[in-house]
């Protein structure tokens, strides 16, 4: 499913994921891409020696967050990018959780997310979106070079290193961290049983502290509508949409839409409320959700 997306905003996209995922539970070692508040209790395992030789490998991240380790590189790849001089690139992943290497420098390529050769795309290496007990979040895009043309993806590893692909649209707007946050909710919810840790990492990084503390004293899917409840366990995803602004931009407010595997039919939707936060320079930037509306029939 094409989508609009423009390569500047990818970069500035794992610039901020970057700069604001979960200060107070991850920890950055080298080149990591995030910040660091606390030490891990035990020695981190070292990587393995390279079983492979990659050409201009560059280490992007090293991060240690939630009993995982997850270190990401990225590499020349085997063939060229149609029409360009350049290679295609590899995006690698080195996963551990718990002190257990589950794979060493694991290649997610163009191919691989699209199921068959796009010579004609390149591979932006990915950053992490959100990390927690039981999931490792991993946001990465392929496009056509030189045009705003592309598909984004989202990679979710479990504690026993397997993988779930789910591609999914982006408006470039903070409606991206509503979205963002039923994605982990309802993956989250699948778990068996559900890890209340985990879903307070999730509400933490996308909701103000008073509406994250809100959510956490009610039941998980009272936050789902009743027809996506239904189908929870299954096949869902997510989009959402903005649709007010306030006149000073810290007010926003839209819609979250449910929709079946490749938003091919809506399920439901509901309403959201969020803030941001504006720095002493005028910028703004996404402060959190504050508030989330079922729609009346």
């Amino acid at each position: 499913m094409n989508r609009r997306l423009f390569q500047s905003c990818c970069m500035a996209m794992l610039a901020i994921s970057a700069l604001g995922l979960m200060p107070t539970a991850c920890t950055k070692t080298q080149h990591a891409t995030q910040t660091a508040s606390t030490k891990p209790s035990k020695p981190l395992p070292q990587p393995q020696k390279p079983t492979k030789t990659y050409k201009n490998l560059r280490l992007i991240g090293d991060t240690t967050c939630a009993g995982w380790r997850v270190i990401l590189a990225s590499a020349d790849g085997p063939t060229k990018v149609k029409g360009e001089k350049y290679y295609d690139k590899l995006f690698l992943i080195t996963l551990y959780k718990d002190g257990r290497l589950l794979f060493d420098k694991k290649e997610i390529s163009t191919e691989k997310l699209h199921g068959k050769p796009r010579p004609e795309l390149q591979l932006t290496p990915g950053y992490i979106e959100l990390i927690t007990r039981t999931t490792v979040y991993i946001d990465v895009a392929t496009f056509y070079p030189e045009t705003d043309d592309g598909w984004l993806f989202s990679l979710l590893f479990d504690k026993n290193g397997r993988l779930s692909v789910r591609p999914f649209i982006i408006e470039m707007s903070e409606a991206d961290n509503v979205a963002s946050f039923y994605r982990a909710w309802l993956n989250e919810c699948r778990q068996k049983p559900i890890d209340k840790a985990s879903l307070q990492m999730v509400a933490n990084r996308y909701c103000t502290p008073s509406f994250a503390k809100q959510l956490l004293r009610e039941a998980p899917l009272s936050l789902l509508p009743a027809k996506v409840v239904g189908k929870y366990r299954f096949d869902v995803d997510v989009m959402a949409e903005l649709t007010h602004n306030s006149e000073d931009y810290l007010e926003q407010r839209g819609t979250v839409y449910f929709c079946t595997k490749d938003y091919e039919q809506q399920i439901d939707s509901l309403a959201y409320e969020l803030r941001n936060e504006q720095d002493e320079n005028g910028y703004t930037s996404f402060g959190g959700i504050t508030g989330l509306k079922k729609f009346h029939p």
